[in-house]
């Protein structure tokens, strides 16, 4: 196992700005004890915009943070995320939006150690629970942005002249954005386009409607979703889901 005093670090600084104050604390923690580092505990909006070392911080910021120093094309602070957000459109959009380093939240002081240090001479560190997650994120082909919103009104429950109506096209554009969707995600249906959906993460639903923790990133139903997705449960389509990482 990897420790901070087996290998030689060049970075100075180690930031730590979770948002959630029991991570934040486990992780400051950790690092003490295992770190001779100056270490770095702060308000999220205390952080620098010059600040170089490496960032410890939670999904939410760390894409905000990574979005800002790829505009600036400023690579001197390495972006790790400790989250629950481990399903493959997280991952996805995580890796191609600028962040260095994904752990899950049940992470040791070892993978800490080995993230941190790995990141110094590589470019990503992903934990391994979820490495095959990723490589299957990395190979789907990505939905266009237009297929985005096609899945976004079909998970409301919405039919095909309805969607139209909402986007402002036409029926038949609407079913062929559907097709090019359903292919992609690999459904052979439109439910089960919106469970695949959820499963990957492109689609976020009530907890209570579908398995999986409530980590913050969820939001509620509107009352057309709840009806949609109690009809889904009712289906036993939510049966044989497993719940994200």
């Amino acid at each position: 196992m990897p420790s901070f005093e087996q290998e030689e670090i060049t970075m100075t600084m180690i930031y730590i700005t979770h948002k959630e104050a029991t991570v934040k604390a486990g992780i400051s923690a950790m690092l003490a004890a295992n770190c001779d580092l100056p270490l770095v505990s702060l308000d999220q909006s205390q952080l620098s915009c010059s600040a170089r070392g490496t960032l410890i911080t939670d999904y939410d910021h760390g894409m905000q943070i990574a979005g800002k120093r790829r505009a600036a094309c400023d690579q001197a602070l390495k972006i790790i995320v400790v989250t629950n957000r481990t399903r493959e459109w997280d991952i996805r959009n995580a890796v191609d939006g600028g962040i260095h380093g994904i752990l899950t939240q049940d992470c040791d002081a070892g993978e800490l150690a080995e993230a941190i240090l790995q990141l110094q001479s590589e470019a990503l560190f992903l934990s391994r629970c979820i490495s095959g997650r990723a490589r299957a994120a990395m190979r789907r082909e990505k939905l266009t942005s237009r297929e985005h919103q096609v899945l976004h009104s079909l998970g409301k429950g919405l039919c095909n002249k309805s969607i139209a109506r909402t986007l402002g096209i036409a029926e038949v554009t609407v079913k062929i954005h559907l097709g090019n969707l359903m292919i992609k995600l690999g459904a052979s249906t439109r439910t089960q386009a919106i469970v695949i959906a959820n499963v990957l993460g492109l689609l976020e639903f009530d907890p209570e409607m579908v398995n999986g923790s409530h980590d913050g990133s969820t939001r509620w139903m509107t009352s057309r979703e709840k009806a949609a997705g109690e009809n889904l449960r009712m289906a036993g389509y939510f049966n044989d889901i497993p719940s994200p990482a």
